[in-house]
């Protein structure tokens, strides 16, 4: 958003939140489901962080990621490769288990909510000096150099800043499949299945 740096205090916040989530990793029994990561309440908070707050190069956020994966193996009881974990951090759809990986989903969440709120924050800033969207411009850069062209009209919906990057982790998800089977198995994961005539994933 329009913030000429990050205030002390919202570096503090972050870090809590962050961390508060991996305390809460590090309690996960082998009971747990996989599809509780997606929804427990501090991956809520995470992502209302990562789309507040400019936290792209926020150090804690790999430190998140190392622990969703070991909550992952502990659940599996498997020791998970580099492309492994890739696939699990996939959406359903894609073949994945949908436990997202917080690092991938900071810069299209905050790219996606500052779009969203350009409007309301030139009216509510239209009288005041401030920063020209010094995080927001970088990220769009940073975002461009990595996927292409963003459009004129800025795209409000995450699903469009954050497409892209799945594709090219699915991409290194399907180089790294070495067997007939393996490809098989995860094609499989991928398709869309129908019940009742209905398609699910």
């Amino acid at each position: 958003m329009r913030k000429a740096n990050i205030p002390p205090e919202l570096q503090a916040a972050t870090a809590i939140i962050l961390y508060g989530g991996l305390k809460t990793k590090e309690r996960l029994k082998l009971r747990l489901r996989p599809i509780q990561l997606r929804t427990a309440q501090f991956a809520c908070d995470t992502m209302h962080l990562l789309r507040c707050s400019p936290s792209v190069d926020h150090s804690c956020l790999q430190a998140f990621d190392f622990m969703l994966r070991a909550a992952i193996q502990r659940i599996t009881n498997s020791d998970l490769s580099d492309s492994q974990w890739l696939q699990a951090s996939l959406p359903v759809k894609d073949g994945g288990l949908g436990v997202r990986r917080v690092i991938s989903l900071a810069l299209p969440a905050f790219l996606a909510s500052a779009a969203s709120t350009l409007s309301l924050q030139d009216r509510i800033l239209s009288g005041s000096t401030c920063s020209n969207n010094r995080y927001f411009q970088s990220y769009m850069t940073t975002w461009s150099s990595r996927y292409g062209t963003v459009p004129e009209t800025l795209p409000t919906k995450q699903p469009f800043w954050d497409r892209p990057a799945l594709l090219a982790d699915r991409a290194v998800v399907e180089a790294n499949l070495n067997s007939l089977h393996q490809r098989a198995y995860y094609l499989s994961a991928s398709s869309p299945h129908k019940v009742g005539g209905v398609a699910q994933w």
